[in-house]
């Protein structure tokens, strides 16, 4: 009879226990949990094939529960490049340049699902369906994009493409303050991208001053699968 009492009391001692453990962990989880609707902002950098790349991302986060969020957002991917050729092989003579441009807009939807959370840190994993918008210039004086072509040479392409795809999603939030967090987030996925029919105009110098030209390039399309990683700073505020 006494172990029975003795075995009722610790069960309850425990039930009481945990209760006021989940009690304490939801306490310290409130001051952000309370808040449902996040802003984040990113910035993402680095080189691709030598050229520039600038990345400024806008995401936003929508709690239904703490530990489901929906996501979406505002990306801008942006390269620019210039090529300097000269005339001679010797590097003499006039200079011609090509410069070119790529924009892209990135409108990304998906949800998170966070796991177990401490005060300070939220791991979650989720996905992204990805759709893009992109342009695509280039200009060159002198030269096209592989060598140098003869003064008075005046070249102009323009190209557009849509963007799609699918990203898994692994990342962390780490809570500095209550509601204010820095964090890193990876992805892995398929993408794809629709390149629309291009165009490109030519001017060259004739005996009569000169003449242009208009040539078109045809739709393709290409996809890939793999990581997209990108190192980047990310700042967030719970409100």
């Amino acid at each position: 009879m006494k172990n029975h009492i003795l075995t009722t009391a610790l069960l309850f001692a425990t039930i009481i226990a945990t209760a006021q453990t989940e009690e304490q962990a939801e306490a310290a989880l409130a001051p952000r949990n309370n808040h449902k609707t996040a802003a984040e902002v990113q910035m993402r950098f680095g080189l691709n094939n030598g050229q520039t790349v600038v990345s400024p991302y806008l995401k936003f986060r929508f709690f239904a529960k703490p530990n489901l969020a929906i996501r979406t957002g505002l990306g801008l991917m942006y390269l620019d490049s210039t090529i300097n050729f000269r005339e001679n092989a010797d590097g003499t003579g006039s200079l011609g340049t090509y410069k070119s441009s790529n924009f892209t807009l990135l409108f990304p939807i998906g949800m998170e699902f966070h796991f177990k959370q401490s005060e300070k840190l939220s791991p979650y994993a989720g996905f992204d369906l990805i759709f893009g918008y992109g342009q695509t210039k280039g200009t060159g004086t002198r030269a096209d994009d592989s060598s140098f072509i003869g003064i008075g040479y005046q070249e102009q392409s323009t190209a557009s493409s849509i963007t799609y795809g699918i990203n898994a999603i692994l990342g962390v939030d780490w809570y500095f303050i209550p509601r204010l967090y820095a964090g890193a987030e990876v992805g892995f996925g398929l993408s794809g991208t629709s390149q629309m029919r291009g165009t490109t105009e030519i001017t060259v110098p004739d005996f009569f001053g000169t003449v242009t030209t208009t040539s078109t390039t045809e739709p393709s399309s290409t996809i890939s699968f793999g990581n997209n990683f990108q190192a980047g700073i990310r700042l967030g505020w719970r409100f």
